[in-house]
């Protein structure tokens, strides 16, 4: 994978987390939208994880201007 491509995943991970968050916190009933705090809470925490990856381990993830 490429650093871009994972950086680009990051940002899609906490993009999404925040609309799901949005949701969660408009909706009138929210017992019942629980389950998508969840899915905010993972969609948050998978960014984070991509983002310190690309920071901490950069040599897992190919420079974009190789061509091999």
């Amino acid at each position: 994978m490429k650093k871009k491509t994972a950086m680009m995943i990051g940002f899609l991970f906490s993009t999404s987390a925040i609309i799901v968050m949005i949701v969660f916190l408009m909706a009138k009933d929210k017992v019942a939208m629980r389950p998508l705090l969840y899915i905010g809470f993972g969609l948050a925490l998978g960014s984070i994880v991509f983002r310190n990856l690309l920071r901490f381990k950069p040599d897992w993830f190919r420079d974009n201007d190789t061509t091999a």
